[in-house]
Formats: C-alpha cells, sequence, structure tokens
C-alpha cells in the first residue's frame, strides 16, 4: 500500500503551495495547460509542469484519483513513469 504524503509539511511545491485549495488550483492548472501529456495503461495520464517541475498523474481507477509531487530528478523522473 502506497504511503499517502502531505505535500505542504512534507514541503513539496515549497514557495509555490501552502494549502489545499492552493494545490488543487495548481493540478486543475497543470492538467489544462501541460508541458507534455501521456495517456498511460489503464486510463492513467501524466501530466508534465516544465516551469515547477511537477508530475500530476491522474489515475481513475484509484480511489484518490492519483497522485502529483515535485520531481526532484526533473523531466528524468516523468520520463521514466511507465
Amino acid at each position: 500500500m502506497k504511503r499517502k504524503v502531505n505535500i505542504i509539511q512534507e514541503e513539496n511545491f515549497k514557495g509555490l503551495i501552502e494549502n489545499k485549495n492552493q494545490f488543487a488550483d495548481y493540478i486543475k492548472n497543470v492538467i489544462k495547460n501541460p508541458t507534455e501529456m501521456e495517456k498511460l495503461n489503464g486510463g492513467r495520464v501524466k501530466y508534465w509542469d516544465a516551469k515547477n517541475q511537477g508530475v500530476i498523474i491522474y489515475d481513475p481507477k484509484n480511489p484518490d484519483q492519483g497522485t502529483a509531487f515535485q520531481a526532484w530528478n526533473g523531466k528524468e523522473s516523468y520520463d521514466k513513469i511507465k
């Protein structure tokens, strides 16, 4: 089972996101205007935000609908997601 992470406590997106509403807005904006996106198996979709090194994975089959994180390895992290 995956560990749920609080992006604010973990300091992901530090200086960009300070609360849940900002996090939700960030995700919506990236999904609407990604630098890059790719459809994956199982109905999943990955989105890349080059400006903030953000990765969003939409997973319609998962109860939490996916994940989002700041990629410390840059686009390499995004590219490895299959």
